[in-house]
């Protein structure tokens, strides 16, 4: 798959505050890559494992990056996703609707992203 799609920037939520004071999360970069939008069904409400309903708004794919792990935020323009699915694996190869290639070799992470309502800060 071609990641043409645009450039992301990935953060992870980190605890700044100092031993014994009140928690301060803030995000913290990780990644920065390269994208490419995934197509996915009609009806994106996925039930979670805490059987909550949580409406997938993107699929993207980045090459594979296992610091990326569920709750981060993926942020593509001006808009902010939480990631709530992650998977991390190996690009099969498809031509007219079949596999061409059990593997084709890339190392690749698909991210289902649900949209921010409230924006962090990021900078």
């Amino acid at each position: 798959m071609i990641l043409d799609s645009g450039i992301c920037k990935i953060y992870k939520m980190t605890d700044t505050s100092a031993a014994g004071d009140m928690p301060n999360e803030t995000l913290v970069q990780i990644a920065e890559c390269w994208f490419g939008d995934l197509s996915f069904g009609s009806s994106p409400v996925q039930h979670t494992d805490s059987l909550e309903q949580v409406e997938i708004a993107r699929k993207i794919r980045i090459l594979q990056n296992k610091a990326v792990i569920k709750k981060a935020v993926v942020v593509i323009g001006s808009d902010q996703y939480n990631v709530e699915r992650v998977f991390h694996g190996i690009e099969s190869r498809r031509a007219n609707g079949r596999y061409i290639e059990e593997n084709s070799g890339e190392l690749i992470s698909d991210l289902s992203l649900s949209q921010v309502v409230s924006a962090y800060d990021t900078e």
